[in-house]
């Protein structure tokens, strides 16, 4: 990936940039979650008031419309977008529970009508990104830099109007669900009026990282791009190819609108150590960045934006795409398989007439042995197992190493796998060399055995490596067509099968043991041949010592090559000169005709090992660069990660090993040295630092019990590393002589409140993590606001339930009508319910809606979760929820009915957002920050610096109910 080159803006771009910067200072001096009533309602309004600004700026505004599901104080009363829906879990594909949203939207979205009648029926762009953040992160890259984008386009759009209509979604509570998102695309009115989006996105943040094309909807919107971005496009279909196959855990609104709409999903990728922490913050990010998406974006738009007709193809096809050398390329995906499958059957048919028409019976001829074809599977089978015990190894000694740096690990284990191969393919023929005899001629030659000729090797391991290729890229190429060609990352292996493809039909054509001679000038006998080159190659046992390029065309030179073998039998002759003469002899008569020949192998090399090194290493470095730090959050992760590496390390590897036995002393010591350089970084580098830290999940829980009494527990979840084994993960400040400990449990245990106390409780979670929670003690200079302690901020009231009712038939649904109050500052509640439940509706009521929104499950029975988010936070606005059951006996006819037979189970929790409380120009009363949680401060403060916190709910700070009976 090339660094973002700013000095190629335009002096339009630099103004519109210079504003979207200041933009991006102001929306992001604090957390905004949506479960952070103040502070997100501060973006939103600031947002809301640059537009209007905006607007007035404009002589003849008429074409703008500003439609804000709710507007700031002030502002004219609209009534904001209040929706009831069932929502499948958009970050857990296999999730299969039922949930049910209800969601009050206050989503700004504006409408910039086009100037071309034609073109504002339904052919508009939608731009879309999201103003919330996590709790515990600024969110200047994720989202931040999308909103300012879109602002600053909306701005120059708005001087320079467009023919073609553009919506802008400015849309909330992303981070929980994708919802604002949601929202516009089922329920707003001017979804009907878009045929495009383009989203903005940031998984990842950092200083000088580029936003790049993660998704597009097909080969047509992928042509769009590319005749829009002409300068500095960076786009990857293999990202692609991740989301759809899961690899990539995070979701964007893209999701969303993908099923409907045809668009480009624009995003920041890396780092993701640092993404939803609070490092996703102004001074970690510069203009650089944030010119990478807008530089992007306005290329796209203004394309978009003004050409009446673009290149939509009838035929919705997933698009093969890459950028290289400055250009942006893409292909059909059905197209490229179609491709594959020609190449699968041409490269093998023109490999097979080259060995058959070339060679003819060369092979019956010189007596070729099993051994011959099976050293390289042999090797490749010893180096494979090696390369999985140094993994095992690696995995039980520093296994998160690669959230660091995964090039050290590449390194080893394709300098590994190299030597490795090195050894086997080279011991057999050192061990054949020692047979020379006392005439001369090789004992390999004598017995027809051709395994020696190193030449010949290399093309027969061309040969076989191009086979194995074959075999891959046929089973990509077949999952391709079953999975409707969305596999769209398996190009790579295309252009390595062609690199392969054509090195080994370069062999069988122009190897140097088979040449033509037009038989006037040499004796070219099949039989006179045949003694020309075993006397050759009796001279010729190991070319340890021959560089790897040093091939001429002069016939003196040709001598020379032969006469820098280590193994020179030159001194076995007792008049050297007499042998000079018999190689210059060989060189000027039998070889004459095949000079081409001994330039082959150079051509070979050059085109497998180019190609090959090249297309590996760039996807490779781009795949790892967006997955390595992925190692954090599961043992899964970590197993796929180290897999993957091992994976591209043996494809850099792959390439040398038909030219291992030319590869001369030097280069064998280089790859030993990288190996010896790299083992002891990869057992003891700190895979840890406060530049790459290990990110852990956290909360504060306010657990209410029946009894009403209160106990506050905070939570640190993560992965489950043992300081056992791992002692330099003390250069944070953690003391790694306390052994068979998590080392969240040692991080916990060395907070002021915990190092003389003993409550801490470490539990397995799934996937390699650990559960750790302790219960906090605040000290007496602690000013904290108790959010959730205090008299009734948090309780529940049943207003009705017939249950129990004398007047509800056995037969009859039980309804139950509550009200779930959390004050101040809530805006988020759950209810969940316990499996195997007989739900069939629920209906949620506000003040100003006494009817309320209903969700009913047509089908069946069951429902798992509620999610309650509502707007108003200041006053004393309740969660009002009914919910109706079927009683079991319409289940189960044979159930004994009594008083508990159809009760029904409930937890309820509800999420702050703030584990530190700011006014809205951020200072507090007196101007001190309130401490809402003292936990999470002591622990956010006490912590080393190569650990770095996110929140492991929708919200820091949780009051929980648990086993509530109706």
């Amino acid at each position: 990936m090339s660094p973002i080159r700013i000095d190629k803006a335009t002096p339009e771009e630099l103004s519109i940039l210079d504003k979207a910067w200041v933009h991006l200072h102001q929306i992001s001096k604090h957390p905004h979650p949506y479960s952070s009533g103040p502070e997100n309602d501060h973006v939103h309004d600031y947002i809301y008031n640059s537009i209007e600004k905006i607007v007035q700026h404009i002589p003849n505004p008429d074409f703008i419309s500003l439609s804000s599901d709710n507007v700031p104080n002030g502002a004219s009363i609209v009534t904001p977008i209040k929706e009831i829906f069932k929502q499948q879990d958009v970050f857990d594909a296999a999730s299969t529970a039922t949930r049910v949203i209800y969601y009050e939207s206050n989503n700004i979205v504006v409408k910039i009508e086009g100037l071309d009648p034609s073109l504002t029926k339904d052919d508009g762009l939608l731009f879309s990104a999201h103003f919330d953040s996590v709790p515990m992160a600024n969110g200047v890259t994720d989202d931040g830099k999308g909103i300012v984008t879109m602002l600053s386009l909306f701005e120059y759009f708005a001087h320079n109007r467009p023919k073609r209509t553009l919506i802008f979604n400015f849309n909330n509570n992303e981070e929980f669900g994708l919802l604002g998102a949601t929202i516009f695309n089922n329920y707003h009115p001017w979804k009907k009026l878009v045929k495009y989006v383009i989203n903005l996105e940031g998984t990842g943040t950092g200083k000088g990282e580029r936003a790049v094309l993660f998704r597009t909807s097909g080969i047509d919107t992928a042509q769009i791009y590319q005749k829009a971005v002409r300068d500095q496009p960076f786009g990857n279909s293999i990202y692609q190819q991740g989301f759809y196959n899961g690899y990539v855990h995070s979701e964007t609104d893209y999701k969303i609108y993908e099923s409907s709409l045809k668009g480009w999903d624009i995003a920041f990728y890396k780092p993701r150590d640092l993404y939803h922490t609070f490092k996703d913050s102004i001074i970690y990010t510069d203009k650089s960045s944030l010119f990478s998406m807008l530089h992007t974006t306005f290329q796209l738009s203004t394309y978009i934006a003004n050409t009446e007709k673009l290149n939509d193809e009838k035929e919705e096809t997933p698009a093969i795409y890459f950028d290289f050398g400055g250009k942006f390329f893409c292909f059909n995906s059905k197209k490229f398989t179609n491709i594959n499958l020609l190449l699968l059957i041409l490269a093998p048919i023109l490999c097979i007439i080259a060995e058959l028409v070339v060679k003819r019976n060369y092979y019956n001829a010189k007596g070729y042995t099993l051994f011959t074809w099976i050293k390289l599977p042999i090797s490749l089978i010893i180096s494979l197992g090696g390369l999985a015990l140094l993994e095992k190894f690696l995995l039980n000694t520093n296994p998160m190493l690669p959230s660091r740096n995964f090039w050290i690990l590449v390194i080893l284990f394709t300098t590994s796998f190299v030597l490795l191969n090195y050894m086997c393919l080279r011991w057999n023929s050192t061990r054949n060399h020692g047979n020379v005899d006392s005439t001369g001629s090789g004992d390999s030659i004598q017995n027809n055995n051709c395994s020696n000729c190193d030449d010949i090797l290399k093309t027969i391991f061309i040969i076989e490596l191009n086979f194995v290729l074959w075999g891959i890229l046929l089973y990509l190429t077949i999952e391709n067509y079953k999975h409707e060609y969305k596999d769209t990352g398996i190009y790579p292996f295309t252009f390595i099968y062609f690199a392969y493809s054509i090195g080994s039909i370069l062999g069988s054509l122009f190897d140097p043991y088979y040449h033509c001679s037009n038989g006037s000038q040499n004796n070219t006998t099949p039989q006179a041949l045949e003694a020309d080159v075993s006397s050759f190659n009796s001279t010729n046992h190991e070319p340890e010592n021959r560089p790897l390029l040093n091939i001429t065309s002069t016939t003196s030179n040709h001598t020379s090559y032969v006469n820098e073998d280590s193994h020179s039998v030159s001194s076995s002759h007792e008049d050297s000169s007499l042998y000079d003469n018999q190689i210059e002899s060989i060189s000027s008569n039998s070889f004459s005709h095949a000079v081409p020949g001994y330039y082959v192998w150079s051509i070979q090399f050059i085109v497998i090992v180019s190609i090959s090194l090249f297309t590996v290493f760039t996807c490779g470095g781009l795949i790892l660069d967006a997955l390595n730090q992925t190692i954090q959050e599961s043992s899964e992760s970590t197993l796929k990660i180290f897999d993957l590496i091992m994976l591209i390390s043996v494809f850099l590897g792959l390439p040398l090993l038909p030219f291992i036995m030319n590869l001369n002393y030097y280069a064998i010591i280089s790859f030993f040295l990288l190996f010896l350089a790299t083992l002891p970084l990869s057992i003891n580098l700190a895979p840890f630092t406060e530049s790459e830290p290990l990110k852990l999940r956290v909360a504060d829980y306010r657990l209410l019990g029946i009894d009403g009494n209160l106990r506050k527990e905070i939570v640190v979840y993560g992965r489950d590393i043992d300081t056992n084994y791992l002692e330099n993960y003390s250069s944070g400040g953690v003391d790694s002589t306390i052994t068979s400990m998590s080392l969240i449990e040692n991080v916990i245990g060395s907070l002021p409140s915990q190092s003389k106390q003993n409550n801490i409780t470490c539990l397995p979670a799934r996937d390699g993590n650990v559960r750790c929670s302790y219960e906090p003690f605040y000290r007496k200079n602690h000013r904290r606001n108790d959010t959730n302690s205090e008299g009734n901020t948090f309780e529940i009231q049943v207003i009705s339930n017939n249950r129990l009712s004398p007047s509800r038939s056995k037969y009859e649904p039980v309804v139950v009508e509550l009200k779930i109050r959390a004050k101040p500052n809530n805006r988020i509640c759950n209810i969940n319910f316990e499996k195997g439940n007989s739900l069939k509706r629920v209906t949620v009521k506000t003040t100003d809606d006494n009817t309320g929104k209903t969700f009913i499950k047509k089908e069946g029975y069951g429902i798992d979760e509620v999610q309650l988010h509502k707007l108003e936070y200041t006053g004393d606005t309740d969660y009002h929820v009914s919910i109706e059951w079927l009683p079991k006996i319409l289940i189960d006819e044979n159930v004994v009915v009594d008083d508990n037979t159809d009760s029904l189970h409930i937890d309820v929790s509800c999420f702050w957002g703030d584990y530190l409380s700011f006014s809205a120009n951020g200072n507090s009363t007196n101007n001190k920050i309130d401490i809402i949680s003292p936990g999470i401060y002591e622990l956010l403060t006490y912590s080393p610096s190569n650990i770095i916190y996110t929140n492991l709910e929708r919200g820091m700070v949780i009051a929980k109910l648990v086993d509530y009976k109706l």
